[in-house]
């Protein structure tokens, strides 16, 4: 008891130590379960529990989230009622061939999950059994996720199957999904249903898509604003690298409209966006996937391969603009240089690129002394290129409010001067600036939208939605370009560490107006060595400006 306390009180202080040992917290209370004396600790609990809550609505970083979300998950634990004896719902069935168990997600009462699992077994091709699982403090846990699937199974075993496990479901929302594919896997049941979840690819807990030993769908929905559409991207990619027999055992699928509590009962939550479908539809479309997903693992004849097909197929299209932003954003360092040096395509033919693509952040130290430089080679010319890939990390792979595809690039490319200098070419038009390369980009997101897509910005910023180039001004320390849509500010640097080092691309809300903070620097033909012909930008893929354009803006 006294551990648990003190635990407890090391929350309330919430310094970075304490709240890494939330983990042994976790253990103390669980192990203590009934013989808590919550009234004595209720003061500290609720306090802990609001100071908890109010940093985790907060943008932070990957390894806060990580503590954040331990200490969320102890208080809560903590906080709920250890006298609760009962492990699930239960929606019994008359002679039952399968069973599907429901993992809530967290801090999401189980009871909001009967009407879809009412859907369910209204509408299954067999006679399905369905439990909902009750969780201590309402988040998915190790030591009672296995109770009510061993439940489900020892039902089938009463049946008579003889591999009764394999007539197990598990369907898990959010954080339940997350926690369900450990035990899932643990318990080699029939397979795994994600909705509004994923498989985290976390280092403390993680999995993958090709090597996870069951089947699996993965249902997202277009409007959810917890698992982005970003993430369900993610793994829809993975999916496409399957083997040909994986492919509908293993199945992404992203749904059009549906936000994340109508996984649920369709109610409000803080940080989800509004659904483009009622409540209704969504539970429909939610319904048939599942069944269609269970009825092709239990070999159930049907329309089950056609329904699985016909929701990739629509993913493919919905992706598509992501996955091909993407690829364009290799090439942006190699594209900015082509468009800074501003020659024919003749005089171009005579450049090539040799980029030093650095992506590890241990390597950082090695890209800050790179430096690029251009000298003959044979025919033609060589520019030496380095970039650097600044990728989002985060310990637990946690969905909400992030980004999947890169922060920044940033490009250490030469001069229109420099190449001019070395090669006698002259330039067919002006340098952009910085701010421009990363105008381009934007455009290069937006050009690859779906037409709905670009149809719900259009209704979104009305007039706003346009990147016509307003105003542009340039001075020594700063070029400042405004659009419709976006204003954005180049800082130029004097020196390449303070390129480097101090600046960091910065998208954000200014007085109803969305702007970009970004940072360049230029250096003469005169200056000493390869600093000399200089000219470095840091630039926003276009994947993450779509990232921006179809998730981030309405958060």
């Amino acid at each position: 008891m006294s551990k648990v306390l003190r635990c407890l009180k090391n929350i309330t202080s919430f310094s970075f130590f304490s709240l890494f040992m939330t983990r042994t917290c976790l253990i103390d209370i669980v192990a203590a379960q009934s013989k808590v004396n919550l009234a004595a600790a209720t003061f500290l609990l609720t306090k802990a529990f609001e100071k908890i809550k109010l940093l985790a609505n907060k943008k932070v970083g990957g390894h806060v989230k990580f503590i954040v979300f331990l200490a969320l998950m102890v208080s809560s634990i903590a906080l709920s009622d250890f006298e609760e004896t009962s492990t699930h719902i239960e929606l019994s069935a008359d002679n039952p061939e399968a069973a599907l168990v429901i993992f809530p997600g967290g801090l999401v009462s189980p009871e909001l999950y009967k009407d879809i699992a009412i859907s369910l077994q209204e509408n299954a091709s067999v006679s399905t059994q369905i439990y909902i699982a009750k969780f201590w403090g309402k988040f998915a846990n190790q030591v009672q996720s296995g109770k009510v699937l061993e439940i489900a199974k020892d039902l089938m075993a009463s049946r008579g199957y003889e591999n009764p496990e394999s007539r197990v479901f598990l369907a898990g929302h959010s954080l339940g999904g997350i926690e369900g594919a450990s035990v899932a896997k643990k318990k080699s049941i029939g397979g795994l249903l994600l909705w509004g979840s994923y498989l985290a690819n976390a280092i403390v807990k993680g999995a993958e898509l090709s090597t996870y030993p069951i089947p699996v769908l993965t249902l997202g929905g277009e409007r959810d604003g917890k698992t982005g559409l970003n993430y369900i991207a993610r793994e829809f990619y993975k999916h496409q690298n399957l083997k040909l027999n994986d492919g509908l055992r293993k199945p992404v699928i992203l749904m059009p409209g549906v936000n994340h509590m109508q996984f649920a009962d369709g109610s409000y939550l803080k940080g989800d966006l509004p659904a483009d479908v009622s409540l209704d539809e969504a539970r429909n479309m939610i319904v048939q996937y599942s069944i269609a997903f269970m009825d092709y693992i239990l070999g159930v004849k049907g329309d089950a391969e056609k329904t699985l097909k016909s929701g990739l197929d629509y993913s493919k299209k919905q992706f598509s603009g992501l996955k091909m932003a993407g690829v364009w954003d290799r090439d942006i360092c190699k594209y900015g240089q082509k468009e800074v040096a501003g020659l024919s395509v003749d005089q171009w033919k005579n450049i090539h690129i040799e980029e030093k693509v650095y992506s590890e952040k241990k390597k950082y130290g090695s890209f800050i002394l790179s430096k690029s430089s251009i000298q003959e080679s044979g025919s033609g010319f060589e520019v030496y290129l380095p970039s650097f890939v600044e990728k989002p990390f985060t310990i637990l792979d946690i969905s909400e409010n992030a980004w999947i595809s890169p922060e920044v690039i940033a490009c250490k490319m030469r001069s229109q001067e420099s190449i001019v200098e070395a090669s006698s070419f002259n330039p067919m038009k002006e340098a952009p600036t910085c701010a421009e390369l990363n105008l381009a980009s934007l455009n290069k997101g937006i050009s690859l939208l779906t037409e709905p897509q670009r149809a719900r910005l259009e209704r979104k910023f009305k007039n706003e939605f346009s990147t016509e180039v307003q105003s542009l001004d340039i001075s020594k320390k700063e070029v400042f370009l405004s659009t419709a849509l976006m204003d954005i500010t180049d800082v130029v640097k004097e020196r390449g560490d303070q390129w480097a080092l101090g600046s960091f691309p910065k998208l954000s809300k200014v007085d109803n107006k969305w702007s970009l903070s970004t940072y360049s620097m230029k250096t003469s033909n005169e200056a000493i060595g390869n600093f000399g012909g200089a000219f470095y930008c840091k630039v926003i893929p276009s994947a993450r400006f779509m990232e921006w354009l179809l998730l981030f803006n309405e958060k």
